[in-house]
């Protein structure tokens, strides 16, 4: 399975957990704590809007060959020394630039992140506004038929707190100081990732071969 794929079906995984049966009839979870009742006929128009923003998303990010990323480095680098006498650069100050390239490369992906949970959020929200007039579930029916994926939070928490730590180790970790305990260190963390992930995809495929929740009996629901 490609990456393109895995990616499709995880994000797809997380939006289907926005939709949830119950004897009460299909509810949507608004991210609030809310579980709003939905129609059931009104899902499919939702859910499809948030693929096509899940399907525009993997679009704009797919990476250019590798061949091509390594050719714009190579260009780069050879102008920077071939103006080495004008600019009066040194081979530190020529590395630094291409690394500063380099973060501004990056930092243009994580800028297309941020869009496509901002534009999944606000489609949460704009459902949840369409909702507005229906009253709430009570909160421990909510909490029996909210579905969740604890692993795939801790893996997003997991690699984000990675990507930190390999940011702040390159400007204040010299490579002198890297030893085979950080890079053995660093193997076990990328091991830990990569558990979370196959934890977090396995939690996906139960939910999506779990039989339908309305076959499950009514908790009682308390009165004041």
């Amino acid at each position: 399975m490609n990456h393109e794929k895995r990616v499709r079906e995880s994000e797809r995984a997380a939006v289907e957990r926005w939709f949830a049966h119950s004897p009460l009839g299909t509810m949507f979870s608004a991210g609030d704590g809310r579980m709003l009742p939905i129609p059931a006929d009104a899902i499919a128009p939702w859910r499809e809007e948030a693929f096509a923003i899940i399907d525009k998303f993997i679009v704009d990010s797919r990476p250019p060959p590798q061949w091509a990323m390594f050719g714009i480095i190579f260009a780069f680098a050879s102008v920077l020394l071939a103006l080495q006498p004008v600019l009066g650069l040194d081979g530190s100050a020529i590395g630094a630039i291409v690394m500063g390239g380099l973060l501004l490369w990056h930092g243009a992906d994580l800028h297309l992140l941020w869009r496509y949970r901002r534009d999944l959020k606000a489609l949460r929200g704009r459902i949840a506004a369409s909702l507005a007039l229906r009253a709430p579930m009570p909160a421990e029916f909510a909490d029996r038929y909210r579905r969740g994926n604890a692993w795939r939070t801790a893996l997003h928490l997991w690699v984000g707190s990675l990507i930190a730590l390999a940011l702040l180790a390159t400007h204040f970790v010299p490579p002198d100081a890297i030893g085979p305990a950080a890079i053995l260190g660093a193997i076990g963390a990328i091991g830990i990732a990569w558990l979370l992930y196959f934890l977090s995809r396995r939690t996906d495929l139960v939910q999506a071969r779990a039989p339908s929740l309305a076959s499950r009996p009514t908790p009682p629901i308390s009165r004041p």
